[in-house]
C-alpha cells in the first residue's frame, strides 16, 4: 500500500494527490454507506412486527 499523503494545497497544485480519484473514491464510500442502510431499514420494515397499543387512549369507564 502506497504512503498517504497529507491533502492539501500543496499537494494537490503539484499533483502528487489526484482529486478526482479521491472523489470518486469518497463517493463509492458513500454510495455503499447509503445502500446499506436502505437495505436495512427495509429488512426492518418487511419483518415481523407485533401489533402495538395506540398510545394516549384511556378505556372509558
Amino acid at each position: 500500500m502506497a504512503p498517504t499523503l497529507k491533502l492539501d494545497r500543496g499537494t494537490l497544485e503539484s499533483g502528487a494527490v489526484d482529486f478526482k480519484a479521491l472523489a470518486e473514491e469518497t463517493r463509492r464510500k458513500l454510495q455503499n454507506s447509503f445502500e446499506k442502510g436502505q437495505a436495512l431499514g427495509n429488512a426492518r420494515k418487511t419483518g415481523t412486527s407485533k401489533a402495538k397499543p395506540t398510545r394516549g387512549t384511556r378505556s372509558k369507564k
